[in-house]
């Protein structure tokens, strides 16, 4: 449980890091302990303040769906065999974070090219 903990920890950091290289610093995701004892959920934090999920543009949506698919991916560099398909044409997002994101994918790609 403390590994899973961690994991989630991890997650949240690396969106957080990720978002602001992107330039979004208008938000962030905090991991939290529900009073349910429910796992891995996080609570999106803007100035401070929680903020309701419901605030965030799709687009910042399927930037957080994507950064979060990303930060696991880094738990396959090992493997072999991977296919990964990417079936959204990612136009709720502006220019600027379409570019990056495709830089993400670059990046992992090469990345996973010099482990194997």
């Amino acid at each position: 449980m403390i590994e899973q903990t961690s994991n989630e920890q991890i997650a949240a950091t690396y969106i957080n890091k990720a978002l602001h290289f992107l330039g979004n610093e208008s938000f962030e995701l905090r991991l939290i302990n529900p009073s349910n004892g429910a796992k891995g959920q996080y609570a999106i934090y803007s100035q401070g303040r929680q903020r309701d999920i419901d605030t965030l543009s799709t687009g910042e949506h399927n930037l957080v769906a994507f950064l979060y698919f990303m930060q696991k991916m880094n738990l396959y560099t090992n493997a072999k065999h991977l296919m990964v398909i990417f079936d959204d044409p990612m136009n709720s997002n502006d220019e600027t974070t379409q570019y990056l994101m495709y830089s993400y994918i670059q990046n992992y790609i090469y990345n996973f090219r010099l482990s194997v």
